[in-house]
């Protein structure tokens, strides 16, 4: 028997290997029924921490709304309870810690502007180096190997741990350089500006009505209220906003966003 008002397109768990043992989620790791591996993160893991798996699915779906690189992701069921469940990397297949270096080395690394944009619309105070990860495969004539960044753990934005979603309008002033942990993405932008404010217009380009279904696909016992949903599409809309104003702050080459 599923619980009820189950969302659309889950997968049940059916091995529960535990605690990744690891990150202040307490994440899973797990085996569900299509024979798929996944980490998983939900409220019944964190009761400290009950948004963590909204923050998780609203942000992978906004990620995907703007072609950024995420990993797969869905909802699970894990015993009774709804779970975020995402793709499960290898070990072997990525780096733990990102440096500057392996950072260059990817071929996408010309998104970086776009992420800083995402986080500071989002308010990730938590991309550092080990949730902005490079992963690397290797050719079939084994010789080549490929680079590729990529967005991981996003448990921390929107809804910190210790706030309410009711709260999230005091965090529409944040500085950019709260959102930037990682200096060579501040570099980055700082010296690439004609790429932030294209990074501020694909933002700004997701509709409101786009906004309302991604939250509105959250499931129920994700969220303490029903109010939370407004609240957090109401911070998204306002962060879209103010994102020209926020980047006027953080330097003198973003004046001319609007």
């Amino acid at each position: 028997m599923f619980p009820p008002s189950s969302p659309v397109g889950f997968v049940k768990v059916v091995e529960d290997y535990g605690p990744i043992g690891r990150g202040a989620s307490k994440a899973h790791y797990v085996l569900a029924e299509n024979g798929s591996n996944y980490i998983v993160k939900g409220p019944t893991l964190t009761p400290e921490h009950p948004y963590v798996a909204a923050n998780e699915i609203i942000t992978a779906s906004l990620a995907e709304q703007l072609g950024l690189p995420v990993l797969d992701s869905r909802i699970a069921l894990l015993g009774d309870t709804f779970v975020f469940a995402s793709a499960y990397m290898s070990e072997g297949t990525f780096y733990p810690d990102t440096t500057e270096s392996l950072f260059n080395m990817c071929s996408n690394r010309d998104r970086a502007a776009l992420i800083v944009v995402f986080d500071v619309w989002t308010h990730n105070t938590d991309r550092h180096h080990q949730n902005l990860l490079v992963r690397k495969r290797t050719g079939r004539d084994g010789q080549q190997t490929t680079h590729t960044v990529l967005l991981n753990d996003h448990s921390h934005a929107l809804v910190p741990p210790g706030r309410r979603a009711g709260q999230l309008g005091d965090l529409l002033s944040t500085p950019a350089d709260t959102c930037v942990r990682l200096p060579f993405l501040k570099a980055f932008c700082l010296a690439n500006p004609s790429a932030v404010r294209q990074a501020v217009a694909q933002v700004r380009a997701i509709d409101s009505d786009r906004i309302h279904s991604i939250v509105d696909e959250v499931p129920d016992t994700w969220l303490l209220v029903e109010a939370d949903r407004g609240a957090i599409v109401e911070f998204l809309r306002r962060g879209q906003t103010r994102l020209g104003e926020v980047f006027r702050d953080w330097g003198a080459d973003f004046q001319d966003i609007g």
